[in-house]
């Protein structure tokens, strides 16, 4: 299992995993349509190899996330575990993976947005290491999510 940078043809699964428009916006935010239009996807998201990963396991896409530069932060987002392999500690191994490639950066600290209903992925984050934060003013918010920050040092 590992984590490997994102291509063009990954975003025609991921855009199937969103199964209903609450959880589309849960993921992605307002940005994203749903239903979510693989060719549109990547204008939506910002896609570039550069900022967007996959989780694979024995050949196959599990998860997805992004992550984005911001000051001394890497920002993770859009994170999202295909929704037939959930419950399998996925949501865990990726955010970890990110959080390891993070950590090859001169980045300071690690930070997301999270949806106040999303108690699964709040939990998860909090044994990750993450606690709410005061939002930096780089960081809008524009949907009411939480934003949670930890360090990336050790």
């Amino acid at each position: 299992m590992g984590l490997r940078t994102a291509i063009a043809a990954d975003l025609a699964l991921v855009a199937a995993w969103p199964r209903s428009a609450e959880e589309c916006r849960r993921w992605a935010g307002p940005r994203v349509r749903f239903p979510v239009q693989a060719g549109a996807l990547a204008g939506e998201i910002d896609f570039r190899p550069s900022n967007a990963f996959v989780l694979v396991d024995q050949g196959l896409v599990v998860g997805f996330g992004q992550i984005f530069v911001k000051r001394t932060r890497a920002h993770l987002a859009r994170i999202i575990v295909a929704p037939d392999q959930r419950g399998r500690a996925y949501g865990t191994r990726l955010v970890e993976a990110l959080l390891e490639r993070a950590q090859a950066s001169a980045l300071t600290t690690a930070s997301l947005n999270v949806d106040p209903a999303n108690t699964a992925a709040i939990a998860l984050y909090a044994r990750l290491g993450f606690r709410p934060a005061c939002r930096p003013d780089d960081e809008p918010d524009t949907t009411g999510a939480g934003y949670m920050e930890r360090p990336l040092a050790g």
